[in-house]
């Protein structure tokens, strides 16, 4: 292998093959099911991040952004309703690979890792006397995270690698790859879509629109976006507005923004053209299943709920582009619903191979003959907190697992509130409570602490959870030591982001409590009901997709019979997402908020790209 490889992590083959025998028979296909020996076709699959649909050629889009990969979809079948699961990286990837919804494979957020006894394409096209390799450009894309399967890894050692570079790792490892008799199964990451905006010159300028200086150039395309992905991390809104910024843009800034994203696609698309060409020269072109789709999607403030980039599950973020080519069907544009989790159980069925139990569908049906395959779609924003549906022209958008009736308040609660000294607390004027980014996030102020002496050590923000880790557990969000002067005390409701898993379902109750040196409860506020005052609380959306396809206007109190029909598809996926979460990888430690099995590298990769803090 050429010194360029640079590569992040590797496996010998030996000891891939024999690692992969072990903990996965519940899933993993046997060599048995390899047989009989075929030639069979190798497998590149490569992923664009954030990459809209609407603005490839090949969906229609009046600007010439992608010459490559429009000239590929002549030759390839087009799928023109695919949908992710997720609006997540790490998320939809991991349904990629292994065909399976997010509350089964456990990644239900940018801070969890594959489980290893997960079964991925990897491991089963491994098994079958595949190379099985991953070149990604974002360097939280890694054998820790997603390797599962991948014989070799090469993730960049810096925070993102340009398409250049990316696209000349992968060429010299399709030279060495060709030498091989082995079939290949390849995963080809490209970033450069994503925020922040910078494509090089001349792309820079290729689209540019809007009459802005430089200046205020960078500042849309570095600062607001920064403000726009951390909208429902640690930060309120206030907060956020002093330490980023969190604004709209008006119509010229948003030309100007949607230039240079325009413009990453540009030089994503050249790149995407060397490497076509490549393939062509070491014969893989003719002789492999060759795809082409993005993670996700952005948004640009065709909603004002979801603002810019990839907070929500909006159609602009969840509806992505797949182009596949194999060979006997060339130019083929196909209609119906189809999701990410679909690639890995179609790829098998072409090349051959038994497929274990999936959620994801063969697509052949609806290729072959137009047989659709599916009835609707279901979505999960990211931390399993709000769900959606698609069914034909529907969309129906609610908060996961809600619950009508609070908790019980313990009676520990009740006498402390009336035997102990006053903790004077209470909330600011309304709205108390506001959902911001899958976070219901409070904002409450303290008065006149008690004078307790030295008994009091720290006072503690308490609130009933509902799930994690038992119902009506009582759980500390926030302890404020004695000597911390803030008259206002930010605390976030658990709706699932950064590193913690503890889940509130709306409505429930909190207060504060000072605690001694043995933790026992010496003061007490009253106890505060809390309710959620939100954009969406309680509220279920349902959108007509036809004639609002903003997804601006909420049409459920109008049509109820179709909220019922969703809301009956849709079943109990908003609950398994919660289980799912409140049982997987992310916990609480003891040192902060960490998820188990995530380094503190894994962690720093995290908040350089602008999803942890």
């Amino acid at each position: 292998m050429s010194r360029r490889l640079n590569r992040h992590y590797q496996m010998k083959r030996k000891d891939f093959l024999k690692a992969a025998g072990l903990g996965l028979a519940g899933s993993l296909v046997g060599l048995n099911a390899c047989s009989p020996k075929l030639k069979r076709q190798s497998v590149i699959l490569v992923t664009m991040d954030t990459t809209r649909k609407d603005h490839l050629g090949c969906y229609g889009y009046s600007l010439p952004t992608s010459p490559n990969l429009d000239r590929f979809a002549g030759d390839a079948i087009v799928f023109e309703d695919c949908y992710s699961t997720s609006n997540v990286t790490l998320t939809s990837h991991a349904s990629i690979f292994t065909g399976l919804y997010p509350h089964n494979h456990g990644v239900l957020g940018q801070e969890h890792l594959l489980p290893p006894e997960i079964t991925a394409l990897g491991n089963i096209l491994g098994q079958c006397g595949y190379d099985t390799a991953a070149i990604t450009s974002a360097n939280h894309l890694n054998a820790r995270t997603l390797g599962n399967g991948f014989q070799e890894f090469y993730a960049p050692q810096e925070i993102e690698r340009p398409a250049e570079q990316t696209t000349s790792v992968a060429i010299d490892f399709l030279e060495s790859a060709k030498r091989n008799k082995r079939p290949l199964f390849l995963w080809l990451h490209y970033w450069d879509p994503h925020w922040p905006y910078v494509p090089p010159e001349p792309y820079s300028n290729m689209f540019f629109q809007g009459n802005v200086t430089e200046e205020r150039l960078r500042f849309i395309t570095h600062e607001v976006g920064k403000g726009y992905e951390l909208a429902g991390l640690q930060y309120t809104r206030e907060e956020l507005e002093q330490r980023f910024v969190l604004e709209k843009l008006d119509e010229n800034d948003r030309k100007a923004l949607i230039s240079q994203y325009d413009g990453e696609i540009a030089y994503m698309d050249y790149h995407i053209g060397r490497f076509l060409a490549a393939l062509s020269s070491t014969g893989f072109y003719d002789n492999s299943i060759i795809a082409f789709m993005s993670d996700h999607g952005e948004s640009f403030f065709e909603n004002d709920a979801d603002g810019l980039r990839h907070g929500f599950i909006y159609e602009p973020v969840v509806r992505i582009p797949l182009l596949v080519r194999r060979s006997g069907i060339k130019g083929t544009r196909v209609k119906g619903f189809v999701q990410n989790i679909d690639v890995a159980p179609t790829f098998l069925k072409w090349l051959g191979l038994q497929s274990p139990e999936l959620d994801g569908k063969d697509l052949d049906p609806l290729v072959s003959n137009d047989t659709q395959i599916r009835e609707h779609i279901v979505l999960m924003r990211d931390g399993a907190r709000i769900v959606a549906i698609v069914h034909g022209k529907h969309k129906m958008v609610q908060l996961a697992g809600r619950r009508q009736e609070p908790l019980p308040i313990p009676d520990s609660w009740k006498s402390e509130a009336q035997q102990l000294p006053r903790i004077v607390f209470r909330p600011p004027p309304p709205p108390k409570w506001r959902y911001e980014e899958s976070r219901g996030i409070a904002m409450y102020c303290w008065d006149c602490p008690p004078r307790c002496g030295d008994r009091i050590e720290n006072y503690v923000v308490e609130i009933l959870t509902e799930r994690t880790p038992r119902p009506g557990h009582v759980y500390a969000f926030e302890e404020i030591p004695k000597d911390r002067k803030r008259q206002f005390v930010f605390f976030y409701l658990r709706i699932k982001r950064s590193w913690n898993t503890v889940s509130v379902v709306f409505p429930t109750y909190l207060r504060v409590v000072g605690k001694d040196k043995e933790g026992k409860a010496v003061a007490s506020s009253d106890i505060v009901p809390v309710e959620l005052d939100s954009p969406l609380g309680h509220e279920t959306k349902l959108f007509d997709l036809s004639v609002d396809p903003d997804e601006r206007y909420n049409i459920a109190a109008q049509r109820p019979e179709v909220l019922r029909d969703l809301e009956s598809r849709l079943g109990d996926y908003g609950n398994k997402c919660l289980e799912s979460i409140e049982h997987g990888a992310a916990v609480l430690s003891g040192t902060g908020h960490v998820p188990s099995g995530m380094s503190n590298e894994d962690v720093s990769r995290l908040r350089a790209l602008g999803y942890a803090h």
